[in-house]
Formats: C-alpha cells, sequence, structure tokens
C-alpha cells in the first residue's frame, strides 16, 4: 500500500512543465493535418544494405521484378597460379545467405531448423535463375549513382558472358554444408550453414577469367581486379506464369568459391595439389527493379498511396490552420500526440499484402524525428518491430473492422508549441513511406528531385523504402474522406483549471 501510495504522489515531468495536483485537467483535441501524396519515382538503389531478387504480383502495385548487379573482389589479392603446374578448375559454386532464424537445434546432429525472412510471394513458386559475368565498370568516380531504372545497362549479355544458371531456382529453407579449404591438410573441410544460394557455376569459364589474368598481372589487387572482371549480373524471371516469389538475400555475405587442382613439380603427369580461390560479392552493387500492371485505385485523390522500391511518398504537414503563436502562449503541457492512418482495407483486400510497418521522418532536414530517436524499446524475436513506442506498426483493431497505423510524435509537438521565449523548434514538414526496416534511417538520391508548393526541394527518400517491394493504401486528410477514416492528429494535453 504505502508503494501504490508513493507513486500516485509522484510528479510528472511533462514538456518542460510539472504536472502534480488537482488543479489541472487533461483534455484530447484534434488538430489539423495536411497530408499529399507525391510519386519520387526512380531514385538511387546502389550500395542497398540488402537486395531483393524475384518477382512479386501484388494486386494493388501490380508486378515487380527485381534483377541486382555487384561486383566481385578477391578474398586474397594476388594469389600465385603457376602456369606450369598445370591448374585445372574443377568446381566453381556461388553461395548467397538468405535472411533466415533458428527455430530449433539438435545437439546431436548440429542441424538447425530454420526460418526465412522477407520471402514474398508464393514461397515454393520455382524462378529461372541466370547469372552473368557483367561488364559495367561500377567504380567510376564520374558514376556515383546507379538507379532502379538501369536494367537495360546490364541486361542482354553476350553468350559467352554467361556463367551458370537453374531453371528450377526457389528459396529453400533447409540448412546447407559448405567446404573451407585447409591448407595444412590438403583438403576441404565440410561445416553446416544458413539456408542459402548455392549454384554450380562454369568451371571452364573462370579458367579463362583467371588463369590467363594472373599471368596478365589483373590480379593484383582489388581495384585492377574489379576494373577487369567487373561483377555479376544476377537475372530473374517466372518460371510458371502466375507463381511469383520474391526474398531479400544478404549478397554482401555473398562469395564464389573456385576450386583447382595443380601438379607439385611440372614433371607430375597429374594435377593432384588442392588449391582455392575466393571472390566476395561485396564492392559497389544495384538493386534493378521493373514494374508493371499496377492496378486503378478507386478514389485515388482521397487517398495517400504509398509504395516502395520506385515508389510513392506522402508529405505530412502539422497545424496548417492554427495559429502557432496562439498555441503556444497556452501553455499546454502535451501528455500524448499521435497521427493515425487508417488503412483502405477494401482496395487492400487483406492485411497478408499489407506493408508491416511506415515511417515519419524530418522531410526538411533528412533526419529521424526526436520520438523516433529517443525509443530504445527493442524486441527480442523481430527487430523489424524495434522502437515500438514510436509506431508505425500495423495493428487491426475494433474486432477487426480496423486496420490503423499509429505514429507517436509527442516530443516533435512538444518542441513546436514550446514557449516562444523557449526557442520552439520549426514546424518542419514530415516525410511518410513505407519501409523494410525500422532501424536504418538513411537516404538514397532520387533520379528526378521534386519541388513542394512551398519551394522546398526533395532530392532523397530512406533507403529502406527504396528496399521495400510493395505498399500500403491509407485513407487521406481531406473533408471529402469520411470522417472515421479520415486521417487523424490527437492531442491530449493539460491546461490549469
Amino acid at each position: 500500500m504505502s508503494f501504490f501510495a508513493s507513486c500516485d504522489n509522484d510528479s510528472n515531468d511533462i514538456g518542460t512543465n510539472i504536472v502534480g495536483d488537482d488543479n489541472f485537467a487533461v483534455q484530447g483535441q484534434s488538430f489539423s493535418v495536411k497530408a499529399t501524396p507525391y510519386n519520387y519515382g526512380v531514385v538511387a538503389s546502389n550500395n542497398l544494405p540488402t537486395a531483393a531478387l524475384g518477382t512479386y504480383v501484388h494486386p494493388v502495385f501490380g508486378k515487380t521484378t527485381a534483377n541486382y548487379a555487384t561486383e566481385v573482389v578477391l578474398a586474397t589479392v594476388n594469389p600465385t597460379i603457376d602456369a606450369t603446374l598445370s591448374p585445372t578448375v574443377t568446381e566453381v559454386t556461388l553461395s548467397v545467405p538468405y535472411f533466415s532464424t533458428v527455430l530449433s537445434s539438435d545437439a546431436t546432429t548440429a542441424i538447425s531448423t530454420y526460418e526465412l525472412d522477407s520471402i514474398y510471394g508464393n514461397a515454393s513458386a520455382f524462378l529461372k535463375l541466370k547469372v552473368y559475368r557483367s561488364r559495367v565498370y561500377m567504380s567510376d568516380p564520374a558514376t556515383p549513382n546507379f538507379y532502379t531504372d538501369q536494367n537495360t545497362l546490364f541486361q542482354n549479355p553476350s553468350a559467352d558472358d554467361f556463367l551458370g544458371g537453374n531453371d528450377d531456382f526457389f528459396f529453400d529453407k533447409v540448412y546447407k554444408e559448405e567446404e573451407t579449404f585447409d591448407e595444412d591438410t590438403n583438403e576441404y573441410v565440410k561445416s553446416k550453414v544458413s539456408p542459402r544460394m548455392i549454384l554450380s557455376l562454369e568451371p571452364d569459364k573462370f579458367k579463362d577469367i583467371l588463369f590467363s589474368a594472373a599471368a596478365q598481372g589483373q590480379l593484383l589487387n582489388n581495384n585492377v581486379f574489379k576494373q577487369y572482371f567487373r561483377g555479376l549480373y544476377f537475372s530473374i524471371e517466372e518460371r510458371d506464369p502466375g507463381q511469383s516469389v520474391m526474398g531479400m538475400l544478404n549478397f554482401a555475405a555473398g562469395k564464389i568459391t573456385v576450386k583447382y587442382l595443380e601438379k607439385k613439380v611440372a614433371a607430375d603427369a597429374l594435377p593432384t595439389v588442392k588449391k582455392t580461390i575466393v571472390l566476395n560479392l561485396t564492392g559497389n552493387s544495384v538493386s534493378l527493379l521493373n514494374k508493371t500492371n499496377a492496378a486503378v485505385i478507386p478514389d485515388e485523390a482521397k487517398k495517400l498511396v504509398l509504395e516502395g522500391g520506385q515508389g510513392k511518398m506522402a508529405v505530412i504537414e502539422l497545424f496548417p490552420n492554427e495559429n502557432l503563436e496562439t498555441l503556444r502562449a497556452e501553455n499546454m503541457l502535451i501528455n500524448d500526440a499521435t497521427l493515425t492512418f487508417h488503412v483502405d482495407t477494401p482496395t487492400m483486400a487483406g492485411s497478408e499484402n499489407m506493408s508491416r510497418r511506415i515511417y515519419l521522418y524530418d522531410l526538411t532536414n533528412n533526419t529521424p524525428i526526436i520520438d523516433y530517436s529517443s525509443d530504445v524499446t527493442t524486441n527480442a524475436t523481430n527487430v523489424k518491430l524495434n522502437k515500438s513506442i514510436y509506431g508505425g506498426i500495423l495493428q487491426v483493431v475494433n474486432n477487426g473492422t480496423d486496420t490503423r497505423y499509429t505514429i507517436k510524435l509527442t516530443n516533435h509537438v512538444i518542441n513546436i508549441l514550446k514557449d516562444s521565449d523557449s526557442s520552439p523548434s520549426d514546424n518542419v514538414k514530415l516525410g511518410l513511406v513505407v519501409t523494410e526496416n525500422i532501424n536504418a534511417v538513411t537516404t538514397k538520391t532520387l533520379k528526378n528531385a521534386f519541388t513542394l508548393p512551398t519551394g522546398e526541394k526533395v532530392e532523397t527518400v530512406p533507403t529502406m523504402s527504396v528496399v521495400h517491394p510493395f505498399g500500403t493504401v491509407l485513407w487521406g486528410s481531406g473533408a471529402d474522406v469520411p470522417e472515421d477514416k479520415r486521417l487523424k492528429f490527437q492531442i491530449y494535453y493539460t491546461k490549469p483549471n
């Protein structure tokens, strides 16, 4: 009882004021908010933290085909390859991990059961995968960015550049076995690894690529090697019409393992000494997107269409119809401030096709708002659900009749409504996008910047919006939107009686 009594008597520090007696009344009020949709279009997609591969058909946003190109670098530069020892390539394997979570592990067999993260569409669908040697030099300082719409720059390589493929490729969630070379024993050692793409490439192609290049000094260092080899182009298409799947891959952890044999001495009859060259899929890269057949959205002018990739966003303005100086003079003690976005559920036709998270940020300065930065909550089982107080997480409420996203911006509003003598923050424009990962806040450059009516130029969008493969449709802020679906900006505050 003493504990509860002490809690009840504690004062709450809200904003820059103290609430601790009975001469205050908590009030809730909706304030004006304006939301405007924008199509930001083609965007730089080089060096993303993760990238998609596959095809995905969304009932609203249409079909997206995601290809990928990346530079390849030597894990160990200037390897010794002696042509007099008759080096012969025996096997070449490409390995790219998926993002996965361990569900269980068997201590006896050391075998783990996995669940794949970020697989969209029909997880059992097959794809046609082809890998080519890319002829595009991606380290030219004169070309700092590559964009989502540049697939034609990489596609249609010559037949000589084909390195390998699989017409029955699918995202297999079973663990894999990989071999690493032990120079001391001259043997390959097997180990169990998480699910990943494993693709056999053509040995003769890599014999020509590597061994002749070594004699010409092309493997001397990675600057030279990248200009010589350039990289890989991953081309994908559906195997069966209507059967589509897209997955996020950890390309930066990918590698090519080239196994070859050498003679101990030139006079030997056969090469028997085992050797390995490892090429890492690091360096510059680009996610290449092609979108077609988007649906017509009913009454789209009343709505906010948020779409990832080569996509769409919204610009949010708080208090467009209020006099901020008048509000500041009232010295409100802000308890809570939220934006609530209602999903256009008939258009989205089921939560399985909706983005799980949206991200609100300071568009004027390209930075997170203070409520994002101050939220340190984490989710042990799914890091994409971190910062749950800040929010933006898809919710289904009212017995399934309302699907919404709620974002808290309490501290942001407190800073705007500070007494003018306390240096209030500017009431900046806010950007709203879908996000693949709430934990990353970097940005990417738009190919074509756009200008707001106020003259502000928008030149970048959050990187994780570019990564995200689809989107969501929200009701807007206009007076013609049904009131129960309209975007709501609500503040709970305390004022002296």
